[in-house]
């Protein structure tokens, strides 16, 4: 589809693999969950049948149920060693291996036909995707230091944990400024609800004003600028405003708990963004 559509596809993704080797460099969590068997292509390795679960569900369970049919129920599908793709209307027949078209799928070679419907799917299908993205990764990143990583850590390494936010840590690594200091009022109000609020609620806090729900991967001391909390004045009609490239939470001065927590609840889970004043 890529290729009929944007014959120069392999340029964006080579763009896309430089700006993920840049944040991971930088030490910048992505929302980006890359599947499983892309995460294993991105570190040389090929990704097998298992990984097909993770990206088509469906066939997976399909190529698995053919183990138990019987060689007489394998005949009646009158399966060869081909797959059909379809693009923008256009069908067309690709050989799984030589002469593939010619070669029936019997109880025999069955297993043969599951692995090599699974390779092409995984691997064959996406591989020049996946080769533009993984050199764009690569002009950032060395290859050594990926290789450090299995898949499960370097989904980490982009991601970031979803475990629950260190509010301890958080904390020791607040700064305040405008009539803010760490013994304000306010300041021990905004923690306290920070503290009933529900781990879901807290990443959302998170994403509010740093634009990622994920901790740091070395903790909020490496946040880069700190975490900060700025007076935002006195008047208690206003709502919490963030800019995010500052890590930077603009709070007005609210005297109670309950104002607190239902300006801070409201502006987190109203979804809006830079237009939310």
């Amino acid at each position: 589809m890529a290729v009929t559509l944007y014959p120069d596809y392999k340029k964006h993704y080579y763009l896309i693999g430089r700006v993920l080797g840049k944040a991971i460099y930088e030490k910048l969590l992505v929302d980006l969950p890359l599947a499983p068997y892309f995460l294993e292509q991105l570190l040389g390795s090929t990704a097998d049948i298992n990984y097909l679960r993770s990206l088509d569900p469906t066939l997976y369970r399909t190529l698995l149920s053919l183990r138990n049919y019987t060689a007489q129920e394998i005949a009646d599908l009158e399966l060869g060693f081909v797959v059909d793709e379809n693009t923008l209307g256009r069908t067309a027949n690709i050989e799984l291996k030589p002469g593939g078209s010619s070669i029936k799928v019997t109880k025999d070679n069955v297993i043969e036909y599951i692995h090599l419907v699974a390779d092409h799917r995984l691997n064959r299908q996406t591989r020049s995707h996946c080769r533009a993205f993984t050199e764009g990764l690569y002009s950032v990143l060395s290859v050594e230091w990926l290789g450090m990583f299995s898949f499960a850590e370097l989904h980490l390494l982009i991601c970031g944990s979803e475990s629950d936010i260190d509010l301890a840590d958080l904390r020791a690594n607040t700064v305040y400024f405008g009539a803010y200091k760490e013994d304000h009022q306010c300041v021990d109000i905004f923690w306290e609800v920070l503290g009933d609020l529900s781990p879901k609620q807290r990443r959302l806090f998170l994403a509010f004003v740093t634009s990622s729900d994920r901790t740091p991967l070395l903790g909020f001391g490496s946040l880069n600028p700190l975490f900060a909390v700025h007076s935002a004045g006195e008047d208690e009609d206003r709502l919490p405003t963030a800019s995010t490239c500052m890590n930077l939470l603009k709070l007005p001065e609210y005297r109670s708990y309950g104002v607190m927590k239902s300006k801070l609840v409201y502006v987190i889970e109203s979804g809006a963004g830079f237009e939310l004043s």
